[in-house]
């Protein structure tokens, strides 16, 4: 099974870019044998159709107004 984890980082000044990391799972849903190991290299065709949807869906949706800094 693999696993992929995706998070926000910043990336300039008010722009962000999506990092995702895959892991194969061994053993995926056992509480104590479950195993997660770091892919180095995605094989980028099986995530970028999926990629390519999130940022479709982010480039649809309005920019938000940032919070005021307290």
């Amino acid at each position: 099974m693999t696993r992929v984890r995706v998070r926000f980082e910043p990336y300039a000044d008010s722009d962000y870019q999506l990092v995702a990391t895959a892991y194969t799972v061994r053993d995926a849903g056992d509480s104590v044998f479950e195993e997660e190991n770091r892919k180095l290299l995605l094989s980028g065709g099986s995530y970028r159709k999926r990629l390519d949807e999130v940022k479709k869906r982010l480039a649809d949706t309005p920019p938000r107004t940032p919070a005021p800094k307290p």
